[in-house]
């Protein structure tokens, strides 16, 4: 296994694109909500208008990321960072929270 820190420059992007297309993904599906949060919650809501006006509800994640992408970015970064990375070689990933 291995730490953020441990991957190459490549696999870090590879890792902090990851964590935004699920952060993305969740915030269309509306199981992550930025509720409160008055510099994310306002974009994610032009975004919504936008679908609606445009008629392009399958855009969503593109407007997301057009209104807010540069506040999501850091918080992708940070779910990269916490995440564990197995290797090839390592033997069966089990996973669950350690205490």
């Amino acid at each position: 296994m291995k730490t953020f820190t441990e991957l190459t420059p490549e696999q870090r992007l590879q890792a902090q694109h990851v964590a935004y297309t699920k952060l993305l993904k969740g915030i269309c599906e509306g199981y992550i909500s930025f509720k409160g949060n008055d510099s994310i919650e306002p974009g994610i809501r032009a975004a919504e208008r936008k679908c609606e006006e445009m008629k392009t509800p399958w855009f969503m994640s593109e407007y997301v990321h057009d209104y807010v992408g540069d506040l999501l970015w850091p918080l992708a970064e940070d779910d990269a960072r916490a995440c564990v990375y197995a290797e090839r070689d390592d033997a069966e990933v089990v996973y669950g929270v350690v205490e």
